[in-house]
């Protein structure tokens, strides 16, 4: 059995700003739960200015550069932007 998301956008649930974060994290950053199409909430960075964001924003998965590892290498993961018909 395989599995894999249907959707690629969702909407805002809930978010916020971290100002103290790991070392290896550019601060400030936004963080988030994204309430997918297919019923799956996702966690993860959010690539929006703060003051940009509302509750129930349509967001769109992407993937990018989340921090910088020991070895000076990006560790990638999911991300959101802002979906593209908004």
């Amino acid at each position: 059995m395989s599995e894999s998301l249907t959707s690629t956008t969702g909407r805002l649930y809930s978010y916020t700003e971290v100002h103290a974060g790991p070392r290896q994290f550019k601060t400030p950053y936004v963080l988030g739960y994204v309430d997918m199409g297919d019923g799956l909430r996702l966690f993860g960075q959010i690539e929006i200015s703060v003051v940009e964001l509302s509750m129930d924003l349509p967001l769109e998965l992407t993937l990018g550069t989340v921090r910088i590892n020991q070895d000076l290498l990006p560790v990638i993961s999911y991300k959101f932007k802002k979906a593209r018909s908004h």
